[in-house]
Protein backbone atom coordinates (compact mmCIF):
# COMPACT_ATOMS: atom_id res chain seq x y z
CA UNK A 1 0.00 0.00 0.00
CA UNK A 2 3.18 2.47 1.12
CA UNK A 3 4.69 1.33 -2.16
CA UNK A 4 1.04 2.50 -4.28
CA UNK A 5 0.94 5.60 -2.43
CA UNK A 6 4.27 6.53 -3.13
CA UNK A 7 4.49 6.28 -6.90
CA UNK A 8 1.45 8.38 -6.65
CA UNK A 9 2.51 11.13 -4.58
CA UNK A 10 4.49 12.17 -7.69
CA UNK A 11 1.19 11.96 -9.89
CA UNK A 12 -1.06 14.01 -7.64
CA UNK A 13 1.48 16.81 -6.67
CA UNK A 14 1.85 17.46 -10.28
CA UNK A 15 -2.00 18.13 -10.53
CA UNK A 16 -2.44 19.87 -7.42
CA UNK A 17 0.47 22.41 -9.31
CA UNK A 18 -1.24 22.55 -12.32
CA UNK A 19 -4.84 22.83 -10.81
CA UNK A 20 -3.50 25.78 -8.30
CA UNK A 21 -4.53 29.32 -9.30
CA UNK A 22 -1.79 30.70 -11.47
CA UNK A 23 -0.16 27.10 -11.46
CA UNK A 24 0.48 27.36 -15.32
CA UNK A 25 2.17 31.32 -14.64
CA UNK A 26 5.50 29.42 -14.63
CA UNK A 27 5.15 27.35 -17.91
CA UNK A 28 4.34 30.35 -19.91
CA UNK A 29 7.19 31.78 -21.62
CA UNK A 30 7.96 35.48 -22.23
CA UNK A 31 8.49 36.12 -25.93
CA UNK A 32 7.78 39.41 -28.22
CA UNK A 33 6.96 39.09 -31.99
CA UNK A 34 6.97 41.26 -34.48
CA UNK A 35 4.67 40.38 -37.81
CA UNK A 36 2.65 42.55 -40.23
CA UNK A 37 0.94 41.10 -43.92
CA UNK A 38 3.26 43.69 -45.57
CA UNK A 39 5.54 45.96 -43.42
CA UNK A 40 5.23 49.02 -45.75
CA UNK A 41 4.19 52.30 -44.71
CA UNK A 42 0.65 52.62 -44.13
CA UNK A 43 -0.10 48.98 -42.91
CA UNK A 44 -0.49 47.44 -39.36
CA UNK A 45 2.22 46.27 -37.90
CA UNK A 46 1.40 43.42 -34.82
CA UNK A 47 3.28 43.07 -31.85
CA UNK A 48 1.85 39.83 -30.13
CA UNK A 49 2.92 39.87 -26.25
CA UNK A 50 3.16 36.41 -24.02
CA UNK A 51 3.81 36.47 -20.34
CA UNK A 52 2.20 35.91 -17.34
CA UNK A 53 -1.70 35.31 -16.78
CA UNK A 54 -2.76 39.27 -16.07
CA UNK A 55 0.45 40.61 -15.79
CA UNK A 56 0.98 44.56 -16.54
CA UNK A 57 3.68 45.77 -19.10
CA UNK A 58 4.56 48.66 -21.30
CA UNK A 59 5.42 48.85 -24.89
CA UNK A 60 7.00 51.15 -26.36
CA UNK A 61 7.76 51.94 -30.24
CA UNK A 62 11.30 54.09 -30.96
CA UNK A 63 12.95 54.62 -34.20
CA UNK A 64 16.49 54.53 -34.71
CA UNK A 65 17.07 57.96 -33.12
CA UNK A 66 15.03 56.28 -29.65
CA UNK A 67 12.67 58.89 -30.16
CA UNK A 68 9.53 57.23 -29.24
CA UNK A 69 6.59 57.10 -32.17
CA UNK A 70 4.12 54.97 -29.84
CA UNK A 71 3.27 52.81 -27.64
CA UNK A 72 0.95 52.40 -23.71
CA UNK A 73 0.30 49.92 -20.70
CA UNK A 74 -1.30 47.38 -20.27
CA UNK A 75 -1.86 43.99 -19.20
CA UNK A 76 -1.98 40.80 -20.28
CA UNK A 77 -5.27 38.69 -20.65
CA UNK A 78 -6.34 35.65 -18.88
CA UNK A 79 -4.14 33.24 -21.55
CA UNK A 80 -1.29 35.55 -20.93
CA UNK A 81 -1.42 37.11 -24.66
CA UNK A 82 -1.96 40.72 -25.83
CA UNK A 83 -1.71 42.01 -29.11
CA UNK A 84 -0.73 46.10 -30.21
CA UNK A 85 -1.38 47.63 -33.28
CA UNK A 86 0.99 50.20 -34.84
CA UNK A 87 0.33 52.23 -37.97
CA UNK A 88 3.65 53.41 -39.61
CA UNK A 89 3.60 56.32 -41.53
CA UNK A 90 7.00 56.11 -42.89
CA UNK A 91 9.97 53.65 -43.84
CA UNK A 92 12.76 52.97 -41.82
CA UNK A 93 14.05 50.63 -38.83
CA UNK A 94 11.91 50.65 -35.95
CA UNK A 95 12.34 48.87 -32.55
CA UNK A 96 9.36 47.59 -30.08
CA UNK A 97 10.26 47.20 -26.29
CA UNK A 98 8.29 45.42 -23.84
CA UNK A 99 9.09 45.71 -20.57
CA UNK A 100 7.33 43.58 -18.33
CA UNK A 101 6.09 44.04 -14.48
CA UNK A 102 8.84 41.50 -13.12
CA UNK A 103 11.43 43.60 -15.15
CA UNK A 104 11.99 41.56 -17.94
CA UNK A 105 12.70 43.47 -21.18
CA UNK A 106 12.30 42.36 -24.72
CA UNK A 107 13.17 44.53 -27.75
CA UNK A 108 12.64 43.63 -31.38
CA UNK A 109 13.53 45.63 -34.24
CA UNK A 110 11.64 45.31 -37.89
CA UNK A 111 11.95 47.20 -40.80
CA UNK A 112 9.56 49.31 -42.85
CA UNK A 113 9.95 50.13 -46.50
CA UNK A 114 7.99 50.01 -49.73
CA UNK A 115 7.53 47.14 -51.91
CA UNK A 116 8.78 47.00 -55.23
CA UNK A 117 6.11 45.78 -57.02
CA UNK A 118 5.44 44.39 -61.23
CA UNK A 119 3.41 47.64 -61.74
CA UNK A 120 6.73 49.84 -60.34
CA UNK A 121 9.13 47.22 -62.45
CA UNK A 122 7.05 47.98 -65.61
CA UNK A 123 6.29 51.37 -65.09
CA UNK A 124 10.88 51.39 -64.74
CA UNK A 125 11.07 49.36 -67.08
CA UNK A 126 9.21 51.51 -69.65
CA UNK A 127 11.24 54.58 -68.33
CA UNK A 128 13.98 53.36 -69.54
CA UNK A 129 13.79 52.06 -72.61
CA UNK A 130 11.29 54.52 -73.91
CA UNK A 131 14.44 56.95 -73.22
CA UNK A 132 16.09 55.11 -74.56
CA UNK A 133 13.36 54.87 -77.83
CA UNK A 134 13.66 58.48 -77.71
CA UNK A 135 17.36 58.75 -77.76
CA UNK A 136 17.82 56.40 -80.95
CA UNK A 137 14.94 58.47 -82.92
CA UNK A 138 16.28 61.89 -81.97
CA UNK A 139 19.70 60.33 -83.14
CA UNK A 140 18.16 59.00 -86.25
CA UNK A 141 16.92 62.38 -87.16
CA UNK A 142 19.81 64.65 -86.36
CA UNK A 143 21.92 62.01 -88.92
CA UNK A 144 19.15 62.36 -91.08
CA UNK A 145 19.34 66.19 -90.88
CA UNK A 146 23.19 66.02 -90.90
CA UNK A 147 22.89 64.16 -94.58
CA UNK A 148 20.62 67.03 -95.68
CA UNK A 149 23.27 69.40 -94.27
CA UNK A 150 25.75 67.79 -96.57
CA UNK A 151 24.29 67.20 -100.10
CA UNK A 152 22.83 70.47 -99.84
CA UNK A 153 27.02 72.00 -98.94
CA UNK A 154 28.06 69.87 -101.85
CA UNK A 155 25.25 70.78 -103.81
CA UNK A 156 26.03 74.66 -103.50
CA UNK A 157 30.00 73.76 -103.83
CA UNK A 158 29.12 72.32 -107.05
CA UNK A 159 26.98 75.09 -107.94
CA UNK A 160 29.51 77.50 -107.74
CA UNK A 161 32.37 75.91 -109.30
CA UNK A 162 30.06 75.35 -112.57
CA UNK A 163 29.09 79.48 -112.78
CA UNK A 164 32.56 80.04 -111.83
CA UNK A 165 33.78 78.03 -114.84
CA UNK A 166 30.77 79.33 -117.02
CA UNK A 167 31.64 82.89 -115.82
CA UNK A 168 34.91 82.78 -117.18
CA UNK A 169 33.82 80.95 -120.55
CA UNK A 170 32.02 84.24 -121.51
CA UNK A 171 32.97 87.02 -123.49
CA UNK A 172 34.12 90.23 -121.38
CA UNK A 173 32.38 93.27 -121.81
CA UNK A 174 34.24 96.36 -121.17
CA UNK A 175 33.20 99.16 -119.08
CA UNK A 176 31.91 102.96 -120.68
CA UNK A 177 35.52 103.96 -118.64
CA UNK A 178 37.66 101.13 -120.85
CA UNK A 179 36.17 102.18 -124.19
CA UNK A 180 36.84 105.70 -123.45
CA UNK A 181 40.28 105.31 -122.50
CA UNK A 182 40.42 103.48 -125.68
CA UNK A 183 39.41 105.80 -127.70
CA UNK A 184 41.14 108.61 -126.53
CA UNK A 185 44.65 106.64 -126.72
CA UNK A 186 43.77 105.55 -130.60
CA UNK A 187 42.94 109.33 -131.57
CA UNK A 188 46.19 110.75 -130.17
CA UNK A 189 47.76 107.83 -131.99
CA UNK A 190 45.94 108.68 -134.95
CA UNK A 191 46.84 112.39 -134.28
CA UNK A 192 50.92 112.07 -133.65
CA UNK A 193 50.67 109.54 -136.52
CA UNK A 194 49.15 112.70 -138.92
CA UNK A 195 52.00 115.12 -137.76
CA UNK A 196 54.78 112.68 -138.63
CA UNK A 197 53.37 111.99 -142.11
CA UNK A 198 54.56 114.64 -144.16
CA UNK A 199 58.16 114.97 -142.52
CA UNK A 200 58.85 111.67 -144.10
CA UNK A 201 57.83 112.81 -147.35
Amino acid sequence: MQKTLSRLTPVVLLLALLLLPGGVQAVEPYDVVVTSDTFEPGHAVKVEIAGLINQTFSIRITDVNGDILSGRDAQLNATGKYIYSWNPSSEGTFNATVTFSTGIIITKSFLVQEKVTDADIAQLYYALFGIRDRLTAEIEALKTMLNYVIAAVAFALLLAIGLTFYVRTLPRKKSELEIWIQSYVKSALEMKLSEQAPKEK
